[in-house]
């Protein structure tokens, strides 16, 4: 039992109110900047693009309201209004529950995400299996379509490795690597054609534009690799840019990752708390008699020693 005049209550009820009030208020920023993001994305009709560029910061901020209306409401209400206290602090407690399991399994996701995009970069792609194999014909078939086709003067095609590897000129190239000889087996190709004009058929112009727009330390990973700095697209050499997705998933997405790990465990003692709140009962004051007081009191012994009699 949490008591309403405990260390644990108060202590519970601040980090609880505190985390809501935050929660709250960032979920209308992010409410408001959706509107934004709906003008940014009006010309797209790409469902993927949409979605993500759209819908996700929506609902994303829909449901970061409704945690933190909940949580407020049942901290305020605590003392006053218990029924509604109880209500509010039940609600929160399973969306806190659903939210930091849900992030949990995104940031571990991300983690391996990270891992994955570092064995594709510097590896050949006959040594690739499961997600790494998904990921190599995954980046590859944004090259054919946002670099390759995009600029042809300034890119090469990506092809299928086949399962032949020939020699020329001393070095084992695949069938598929033909024009990229200089990098021998460590060059871009991928394994399953069936996966790639899966993925490949989904890609849309409006996507590659997308891309185009997201700059890490001021480099492009998709763009003209003439113009600007040359690093986009790998500077032209599929290896390179698959090496730079490596550099920027561990420069950008690997801290999110940690925030989000982070975030699940501030959620989880956000669940502990709610758990203590919602187990809070009135604390009971044993006084001593007073001469000044004209009704009896008892004390806890004595009050032990009646119920026994």
């Amino acid at each position: 039992m949490c008591n309403d005049d405990g260390c644990c209550y108060g202590t519970s009820r601040c980090y609880v109110g505190t985390l809501n009030t935050i929660s709250f208020i960032a979920g209308v920023v992010l409410f408001c900047l959706s509107f934004y993001l709906v003008e940014y994305f009006k010309d797209y009709e790409d469902p993927i693009v949409v979605g993500v560029g759209v819908w996700g910061p929506l609902i994303i901020s829909i449901v970061m309201i409704l945690v933190g209306f909940f949580g407020l409401c049942g901290t305020c209400c605590l003392g006053k209004h218990r029924i509604c206290a109880k209500c509010s602090l039940s609600f929160f407690l399973i969306l806190s529950i659903v939210l930091w399991s849900a992030v949990l399994v995104t940031s571990t996701l991300l983690f391996v995400y990270v891992s994955t995009a570092g064995v594709v970069a510097y590896n050949p792609p006959f040594h690739l299996e499961g997600a790494a194999e998904n990921l190599n014909t995954w980046e590859l078939a944004v090259w054919n379509k946002c670099c390759y086709e995009s600029y042809p003067d300034a890119t090469i095609e990506v092809n299928f490795c086949g399962s032949n590897v020939f020699n020329l000129s001393g070095s084992d190239v695949a069938l598929g690597c033909a024009n990229q000889i200089g990098n021998g087996l460590l060059c871009s190709c991928y394994m399953d054609e069936e996966l790639y004009d899966s993925i490949a058929s989904r890609i849309s112009a409006e996507q590659c534009q997308v891309w185009e727009d997201i700059t890490f330390k001021g480099n492009q990973w998709v763009g003209d690799p003439s113009n600007g700095t040359g690093t986009a697209c790998g500077g032209g050499e599929p290896r390179v840019y698959q090496q730079d997705f490596a550099r920027y998933a561990e420069d950008y997405v690997f801290p999110v990752a940690v925030a989000m790990v982070t975030l699940s465990s501030v959620m989880l003692v956000a669940s502990f708390c709610s758990c203590c709140l919602l187990g809070s009962g009135p604390g009971y004051d044993y006084k001593t008699p007073s001469a000044n007081d004209g009704t009896l009191q008892l004390d806890e012994n004595e009050s032990e020693n009646i119920a026994l009699t």
